[in-house]
């Protein structure tokens, strides 16, 4: 696990940049985030969170010009953030309706902070977008009010898989890696046609039909995963499910051949 201390922000703002999950300290409680603009950083947050997709993860700004497409800014805001912000305090706001319902899970509202934290507002500022950020403790666990605690959560969750022996960091470049997904999409007489258009492009497969409805697999990387969904949105999908990463490093290495073993 790789640590940084708070005067290497260049290197954190890299590691969010590399599509990493960085846990970082806050005004009220450690916390774990990624980027604003990556989805499959996101989704990995989500899945690593155990985060009910009925909770979106609420966004992070050093200054209100920051949510330009995003959240719609009044003067009633700006005059509360004015007194208020930097500080312990959430602002709910409608959505812009440019924001991709990824990032708010489709709601009509986002929930914004300017924390009261210098090291955080530097990095926003280094970065000059939004960070994504929530708790860094599992949904449900307790919080994590000091490193020490995300260190703690971090072994519980893996000695929880008594199976692991070896943990391996793969490449994307040297490695193949697939996802599935199960989409229950509406798709009436009309619209039928148009949704089978869409399963023909991306290869996938109807496993599933009713008179209402379609359930439609795809097995793939998270880009490919991530653009079905998004096109089948205009359809109303009506479920979803969807697996973590499983991969496997080209070539003939196999795990056996890596000696970093975690007790």
């Amino acid at each position: 696990m790789k640590q940084y201390t708070q005067d290497q922000i260049h290197e954190v703002a890299k590691a969010f940049k590399d599509h990493e999950i960085i846990a970082i300290p806050t005004d009220t409680v450690y916390g774990v985030g990624v980027m604003y603009g990556d989805l499959d950083a996101l989704h990995n947050l989500k899945h690593a969170k155990h985060r009910p997709e009925t909770k979106p993860i609420p966004m992070m700004v050093s200054k209100l010009e920051q949510l330009e497409g995003i959240a719609i800014i009044d003067e009633r805001t700006k005059l509360i953030a004015k007194y208020f912000l930097p500080g312990a305090l959430t602002l709910v706001l409608p959505v812009d309706p440019r924001l991709d319902k990824s990032y708010n899970n489709g709601l009509e509202t986002i929930a914004i902070r300017i924390p009261d934290e210098e090291f955080v507002l530097s990095l926003i500022d280094e970065l000059d977008t939004p960070l994504l950020v929530t708790s860094a403790n599992q949904s449900g666990a307790p919080t994590a009010l000091k490193y020490e605690d995300v260190l703690e959560q971090f072994t519980k969750q893996l000695n929880k898989l008594e199976d692991v022996l070896r943990v391996v960091k793969l490449k994307s470049d040297n490695s193949v890696y697939r996802e599935l997904v199960l989409i229950k999409v509406k798709a009436d007489a009309e619209q039928r046609a148009a949704v089978n258009e869409v399963v023909k492009i991306f290869r996938s497969k109807i496993i599933d039909v009713s008179p209402e409805t379609l359930t439609i697999e795809l097995t793939g990387d998270e880009s490919k995963i991530s653009a079905l969904i998004k096109l089948l949105e205009e359809y109303e999908i009506k479920e979803l499910v969807r697996t973590g990463v499983c991969a496997l490093e080209r070539g003939a290495n196999d795990i056996t051949d890596y000696c970093e073993i975690f007790n």
